[in-house]
Formats: structure tokens, sequence, C-alpha cells
């Protein structure tokens, strides 16, 4: 066996174990890209690059439902840090205070949990998509666990989030809401099981 050989055959190997152990891989990926971004932040211009693809998914899911919700156009997006009392702020969506109120500001603020569905969407479906274009490859792993990893880092709303979905009562307005509807759902599955 040659070294050529020998380097193919460990390629194919570690291929093998991340294509079929989906879960080993992306866990792997997960514990690497938080652990850069941890190191990142001892520097603005190393924070910036690592947080950029995230923080612009993350800001951009703020903007359509700020957009969607007020049916205005917020006044400000922002995908470059800055550093302000002792803390990075990675990214923003400026939405007029005017208008948020309590039916629209728990969406906005929760918006970025959209991004937790796309990372299943893409878990379940990039190979099936992405093998109808190109063959797989390390490359195509590498992309596949990175955007799964990516999506669903920043799908966790930021302390300014959660903060923002009080506003007006937002946030109790829409649990309760929810759970209304929870409630009507397993009151009807209920009957009609039982009927």
């Amino acid at each position: 066996m040659t070294l050529e050989t020998s380097l193919d055959y460990i390629n194919l190997s570690i291929m093998n174990l991340f294509y079929k152990n989906k879960i080993f891989g992306f866990l792997l990926t997960t514990i690497l890209i938080m652990k850069c971004k941890q190191l990142s932040l001892k520097n603005i211009y190393m924070a910036s690059f690592v947080y950029l693809i995230g923080t612009f998914f993350h800001e951009l899911t703020h903007f359509l439902f700020s957009w969607l919700f007020t049916l205005k156009k917020p006044s400000g997006f922002s995908i470059w840090p800055i550093k302000e009392n002792g803390y990075f702020i990675f990214g923003s969506v400026k939405t007029k205070k005017e208008y948020l109120n309590f039916f629209n500001a728990f969406p906005i603020a929760f918006a970025p949990l959209c991004l937790f569905f796309m990372s299943l969407f893409v878990f379940d479906n990039f190979f099936i998509f992405y093998t109808d274009f190109f063959e797989i490859n390390s490359f195509s792993i590498v992309l596949y666990l990175f955007l799964v990893t990516t999506l669903l880092v920043n799908s966790i709303p930021s302390r300014a989030d959660i903060r923002m979905s009080f506003y007006k009562g937002s946030f109790y307005y829409w649990t309760l809401f929810i759970f209304g509807i929870y409630v009507l759902v397993e009151i009807e599955f209920l009957g009609v099981l039982y009927v």
C-alpha cells in the first residue's frame, strides 16, 4: 500500500465517520465552533470574522420579523461588532419604540428561533439537494456541518432579545396565547379520541 492510497483510505474513513454518523460530526463541529468563538473574544477583529456569518442570519431574522410585524422597515441594521461597556455587540436591528407593542415585541425578539428549524431542515435535507448537483466529498461534509452548526448556534436569542420580549408584556401575552392553543388542541384531540 502506497502513501497516497493510505491517505485516500484515511480520508475516506473520516468522511464515512461524519457522513454515516451525522450526530457525532454535528456535536464535534458545534464544540469546535463554540470554542473558536470563545477564543476569538480577545480581539474584536478576530471576533468579527468568526461571528460574521451567524450574526448575519441572526440579525436578518430580526429584520424580517420587524418588517413583517410592524409593517415598517427597521431604521437600522448592523452586523459589524462593537465593544460597549466591556462587552461585544455583534449586530443589531433598530426598530423604533413607537412601532413596538404587546403584539409584536415577542415575535421580533424571538425571531432567531426560526434558525433552529432551518438547521433541522438542513440537517435532514442537505445531501438530498447537494447530490443533485455535486458529489459528496470532504468539502461537502465540512460545509454541511458548518451550516447546521452555524444556524443552530445563532438561533439562541441574546440577552437583549430576551429583555425586548418583555416589552409591554408581550412575552406574557404570547405565552398565554400559545398555552391556550396547546390546551385547545389537546382538548380537541382528547375529545376525538374518546368519542
